[in-house]
């Protein structure tokens, strides 16, 4: 040491130390910087362009993939016209089997193996695919009439199969395409599901007589979409239902029971429902005879409980079943399970706060999810519950509620377990129906009962009325301001620290809460995202 000191090593080795620890801190924070980078890039990437018009992520795939494709066909066509116009063709039909298969709703999809992405995170680039292929498909169309014009060929280019055949490939691509957009799906999910099947095999049989080139893709194609339907009709199960059906309030309660042999069915996820057990042909077309819609799973009874808005044919059709039935289960489906350990479990291993927002019965998918995070905080013995875990449920007025109480468990407030009604936050965003119109009947969930319905929440005129039977002690009054409510739950946050932010409910209410949460990611905030939303 005396050595060390007195030729100067000593002092050289502490001078490295404290150059290694300045050099940790400086990686430390370069680190942090590059960590809320990303994040505010993901959290852009995963921003809608307008309204409706789908994220900018989808975008900048499409973009980027169209460009790709026009300059393989324009590299290949040596500068000849006819060479470029029929590359376009090609490239355009190429693109066809990775379309199909970007559709595929069952988990043995690779996409959704090796990206860990559920279908209907998949599905917007399924639609971002297919209208590739309808664009590329129609410029091979027009560009070919071009030449046929310029070549004056016309009456004997419409007398060739090819020609006729081609032309009604591009056709039936445009119908394909105008039944998919989000209204006509939104209005009739029949139409929608009909004409997309029977326009998939018209433009495969056109394809395959048009040109040699296309057959392989063709082949590829309607391999994977046999496959699709065999893997959920595989999928779908005939079980035995009990239904409750309310009379006053609308809503239809569906119990089924998981048989033990069944794969399990994760708190959050989704199944298709239809009447009654089917044969193997309906089996094989069961997406045209089923309904999406959210369960909530209880670990203990070994049910799956079901709440609907008797609305359309369907629902309606449901209701007037006999209360013990047998029902067509196909699913689970849905992000929530894609997760190994479900997504309360992954909730609980990942997030340090959970902040769960549902609007009108956007509750069964919410509650869903804090009832297994629930069960989880006991079993972890997490402190601080309420610290943890925050639920906020917006509804039009008590009426919306004053039946639905199966939902909403009251606590026991002589017992030290938590139940969902400890975490919950709920606000009345208009007057008691009864308040305004006490002859009048009420319409249970409908403002928030479409999840895609872009509705705003009306300021409240606040209602007299005793809301006790919630099971909340203090309920709200008026339209939640989500920009406090995601203060008070990310304010006090340490920056490494992990959020989760899930979302189910009207548009005007995910827009609300995403923006609010969306100025604590450009501060750096680390926040975990979900909506849960069907049929856009």
């Amino acid at each position: 040491m005396l050595w060390s000191f007195l030729t100067g090593e000593y002092s050289e080795d502490e001078e490295n130390r404290q150059e290694r620890l300045i050099n940790t801190n400086s990686s430390r924070k370069r680190r942090r910087k590059i960590s809320i980078w990303r994040d505010r890039m993901v959290w852009w990437f995963q921003d809608e362009v307008l309204i409706g018009w789908g994220t900018k992520s989808e975008w900048v795939f499409a973009v980027c993939w169209t460009v790709w494709l026009c300059l393989l066909a324009a590299h290949s066509s040596d500068h000849v016209y006819i060479k470029l116009v029929r590359h376009l063709g090609v490239m355009a039909v190429s693109q066809l089997p990775t379309c199909t298969l970007l559709a595929l709703k069952s988990h043995w999809s690779p996409f959704q193996a090796f990206l860990k992405l559920s279908h209907e995170e998949l599905d917007p680039y399924h639609r971002a695919l297919g209208r590739i292929i309808i664009i590329l498909s129609t410029l091979h169309g027009v560009l070919y009439i071009q030449f046929f014009l310029a070549h004056h060929v016309i009456p004997e280019a419409g007398k060739a199969y090819v020609v006729v055949v081609g032309l009604s490939a591009v056709c039936a691509l445009w119908v394909l395409g105008i039944c998919s957009i989000s209204k006509v799906r939104k209005r009739s999910y029949r139409v929608f599901y009909g004409f997309h099947h029977a326009m998939f095999i018209a433009i495969m049989l056109c394809l395959f007589i048009h040109v040699a080139v296309a057959r392989p893709f063709v082949l590829e194609s309607v391999l994977i979409y046999l496959m699709n339907q065999l893997l959920r009709s595989t999928n779908t199960k005939s079980l035995a239902a009990e239904l409750n059906f309310n009379n006053d309030s609308n809503v239809l309660k569906i119990s089924i029971a998981i048989p033990s042999d069944s794969r399990d069915y994760p708190a959050g996820s989704s199944v298709n429902i239809s009447t009654g057990s089917r044969h193997w042909l309906q089996k094989f077309c069961s997406g045209y005879f089923s309904n999406p819609f959210t369960i909530t799973y209880e670990r203990s009874t070994g049910m799956f409980t079901i709440y609907l808005k008797t609305r359309g044919k369907r629902t309606k059709a449901l209701a007037t079943l006999p209360k013990q039935t047998i029902m067509s289960v196909e699913g689970p489906y849905g992000k929530a399970s894609t997760y190994e350990a479900s997504l309360p479990g992954y909730l609980i291993g990942h997030a340090d706060r959970v902040l769960l927002v549902a609007g009108g019965v956007g509750a069964t998918f919410v509650f869903s999810v804090a009832h297994g995070l629930l069960e989880r905080i006991q079993e972890k013995q997490i402190k601080n519950l309420r610290k943890f875990l925050t639920v906020v449920w917006v509804v039009r007025n008590e009426d919306d509620i004053a039946r639905a109480d199966s939902i909403l468990q009251r606590g026991n407030k002589d017992s030290d377990t938590a139940v969902l009604a400890d975490v919950t936050t709920l606000y009345f965003s208009q007057p008691s129906w009864n308040d305004v119109n006490p002859d009048a009947e009420p319409e249970l969930f409908d403002l928030v009962e479409d999840p895609n319905e872009d509705q705003p929440l009306r300021p409240l005129v606040k209602s007299e009325s005793d809301a006790d039977h919630t099971g909340v002690e203090k309920p709200q009054f008026g339209r939640p301001s989500f920009k406090e409510i995601v203060e008070d739950f990310l304010g006090d946050m340490a920056a490494e620290k992990t959020a989760a932010v899930a979302v189910c409910g009207p548009l005007s209410l995910r827009k609300d809460l995403r923006r609010a949460v969306g100025c604590h990611v450009q501060k750096g905030a680390k926040v975990w995202w979900h909506e849960e939303k069907f049929g856009q």
